[in-house]
């Protein structure tokens, strides 16, 4: 997804420039199945599964703001930046 938004350079720059900065959490299995069932209910809002996982992570760590470009987020009720 980065580097159709921004390009290699920009998908390189994240790579060297932001993740190291960042905590990268592995998904669990019942981290998965949990937001499957959140997918499945969500269907069908056009929310990606992707995002569901990241929203579930997100509750069970208790984060309340994300660096995103996605709409979908703001209506989860979480802090949006930019």
């Amino acid at each position: 997804m980065a580097r159709r938004r921004f390009g290699v350079e920009g998908a390189i720059a994240l790579i060297d420039d932001l993740l190291p900065a960042i905590d990268v959490l592995a998904v669990e299995p019942t981290v998965h199945v949990a937001a499957l069932a959140r997918y499945r209910g969500s269907l069908p809002s056009g929310t990606s599964f992707v995002e569901q996982v990241s929203l579930e992570l997100m509750s069970r760590e208790a984060i309340e703001t994300a660096f995103v470009f996605d709409a979908d987020f703001m209506t989860a009720a979480i802090r949006v930046i930019p």
